[in-house]
């Protein structure tokens, strides 16, 4: 049988530890990675809570769910809305285009993900009868923000963690770096990609983790390019 317009939901517990050891570079920026919602437990919960063997759905929220289903139609931004998302996307723009360009793909694809967090909020309001038009209000967009608002803490708070440990490629770069370059402490990335033994596509997405976590400089002279390693590091 062929499943029309699949939706699969991926939920998954992890450690930071975990990621850390087997997420490689091309992972963190193929965009895999960024098309997941994260969330970080700060402090472990005190009580142990066990999950039950199965549960039963109430009578109403079925009915909820039975209305979910048969919604349908175009869904628009109240002028309120509207300009509430304005002014929440000057703000998160400027702070997106401030990061490094990894973490900046992370953080655009919230610009799409608030859209669908104030249609959620839209759809569960008429499904518990508080509304019946298809206009998203004011307050249903600012849940949403609030919503988005959380996970760009925690795609931040993330990023920040898995990018922290050099893997054995970055150690063996930045070893041959310290190694090889000349007197001036360069070296070009044609001698690094030869020395380290790696497809320019995997040097490029190694130097570049470098590069974001302030270990390697990058320097050009002419149409040549150069790498450093920066002298608190050394």
């Amino acid at each position: 049988n062929i499943i029309d317009r699949p939706c699969p939901s991926l939920i998954a517990a992890s450690t930071v530890e975990w990621l850390q050891k087997y997420l490689q570079d091309s992972d963190m920026f193929s965009g895999a990675l960024a098309r997941f919602q994260i969330s970080i437990l700060r402090k472990p919960t005190k009580e142990a809570k066990a999950i039950p063997a199965s549960f039963k759905v109430s009578p109403e929220w079925v009915a909820v769910f039975r209305k979910l289903e048969s919604l349908s139609g175009t869904f628009t931004l109240s002028d309120e809305a509207r300009d509430l998302y304005e002014v929440w996307f000057e703000h998160h723009r400027k702070f997106a285009m401030a990061q490094d360009k990894f973490l900046q793909s992370f953080l655009g694809r919230l610009e799409g993900v608030v859209h669908k967090y104030a249609l959620i909020y839209k759809c569960i309001d008429i499904a518990l009868c508080q509304t019946t038009d298809n206009i998203i209000t004011v307050e249903e967009y600012s849940y949403a923000i609030a919503k988005v608002s959380w996970d760009k803490e925690m795609i931040c708070d993330c990023y920040t963690e898995l990018i922290a440990p050099p893997n054995y490629q970055q150690t063996k770069i930045l070893e041959i770096m310290k190694k090889r370059s000349d007197d001036n402490g360069m070296i070009s990335r044609s001698k690094i990609v030869t020395y380290a033994n790696l497809l320019v596509k995997e040097f490029e997405e190694i130097i570049q983790t470098l590069i974001t976590r302030n270990l390697v400089r990058e320097k050009k002279r002419g149409r040549y390019v150069f790498y450093q390693i920066v002298k608190d590091q050394d």
